[in-house]
């Protein structure tokens, strides 16, 4: 069985090495708590959704704010 289809979608996208060539510590579940921005780790999450960052700019723009978070 592929490993990934048992990990979380998260797991598969953020923290996957072998495709993004790194793990940004700062995107580990534990520390997405809201105390940071999203804006800060701008290369990563550009990086692991494959897009480049002017084109995540423009996603940034519709969220309700700029913080690191998951939805509650």
């Amino acid at each position: 069985m592929n490993d990934d289809a048992v990990k979380p979608l998260y797991y598969q996208l953020f923290l996957n090495k072998a495709k993004n060539g790194f793990i940004d510590e700062g995107l580990l579940p534990t520390k997405v708590d809201g105390s940071q921005l999203l804006s800060n780790f701008k290369t990563s999450i550009a990086v692991c959704l494959q897009l480049n960052e002017q084109d995540l700019d423009k996603l940034f723009l519709l969220l309700p704010d700029g913080n690191l978070t998951f939805p509650t």
